[in-house]
Formats: C-alpha cells, structure tokens, sequence
C-alpha cells in the first residue's frame, strides 16, 4: 500500500484545530469532525476518490496559492457540504 500524507491548508489546519477545542462541548461539531477524518481515511484508502474537475475549471488562486494540479470534488453529506482534494 502507497503511503498517503494529508496535508491542510493554514485556513483548513485552522478550522480542523477549532472543531477539535469544540468537538467536547458540541454534538455538530462531532459530526462534522468525524466525517472529515471519514473522508480523510477514504482518501488514504484511494487518492483518487472523487470526481475529476477539468484543469480548465480549477481555479487560478488554487494552482498559485496551492500549487494545485488535480482536482477532485467528493459528494456532500448533508452534514458537511463539499469537500475537493
């Protein structure tokens, strides 16, 4: 099996360290903590998990911001909204 790092933004490693000081006090954001790391294991099982968004489509802030390359957009639950990798 591959070795697979999940690497957060500093807006998304921002709001993961927030659910986690709010997961004890807060039923939501249980939820919304345990469907993250659910779709983080689901990308670790498969890196390709996702529908491809064409190169096209991505945008320009993301390939200069984040350097993206490829872009893969997950079915929402409805407790959690969309989510790209």
């Amino acid at each position: 099996m591959k070795y697979v790092r999940v690497i957060l933004t500093p807006e998304a490693a921002d709001a993961y360290q927030n659910l986690m000081s709010k997961v004890s006090d807060s039923k939501q954001e249980e939820v919304i903590l345990n469907a993250f790391l659910q779709k983080v294991e689901l990308l670790k099982e498969n890196i390709y998990y996702g529908q491809p968004i064409a190169k096209k489509l991505i945008p320009a802030e993301y390939k200069t911001r984040y350097g993206i390359t490829n872009l893969l957009l997950n079915k929402p639950r409805k407790t959690t909204g969309y989510i790209f990798t």
